[in-house]
This record gives structure tokens, C-alpha cells and sequence, in this order.
């Protein structure tokens, strides 16, 4: 199984946010994954918050978060660790 389909087709939002802030999962996602995941996720919940559904907004809003907070060190640890 692929880092980008463990992502997506978690059974919930929150093992993905679990997994994305554990520590011990630092090799477990790609660069390329995190920057599709995030995108894709970003544009997709912005449009979610623009229309009058009652929907999720926290969960969505932690896990764009967090793949994107995972995605920045993914980028920058190498260079200053």
C-alpha cells in the first residue's frame, strides 16, 4: 500500500491525523505524496467551507494541517538537520 493510499482511504480522518503527527512515521510518507495530498485536500476543503452545508470543519482543517505541517519538515529537516 502506497503513503498516498493510506491517506486517502483511512477509515477515519483521525488515523490519518494520528499517524501524520506521530514521530515514529518520519520515512512513512513521500514529498511528492504530501504536496498531492495537501493540495488536492486544500482546495477541496476551502470549497467545502465556501458552500452552506453542514458539514466537518475542525477534522478537515487538522489533517490539512498536519499533512501540510508534515510536508514542510519533510522538506526542510534534510537541509538543517
Amino acid at each position: 500500500m502506497n503513503c498516498l493510499e493510506c491517506l486517502t482511504t483511512a477509515a477515519e480522518q483521525d488515523d490519518a491525523i494520528r499517524n501524520l503527527f506521530a514521530s515514529k512515521t518520519k520515512r512513512e510518507y513521500t514529498v511528492a505524496a504530501l504536496f498531492t495530498f495537501t493540495t488536492i485536500f486544500y482546495f477541496l476543503a476551502a470549497l467545502t467551507y465556501g458552500i452552506f452545508a453542514p458539514t466537518g470543519l475542525f477534522v478537515p482543517s487538522i489533517l490539512c494541517g498536519a499533512a501540510y505541517g508534515r510536508l514542510v519538515s519533510g522538506v526542510l529537516c534534510p537541509r538543517v538537520c
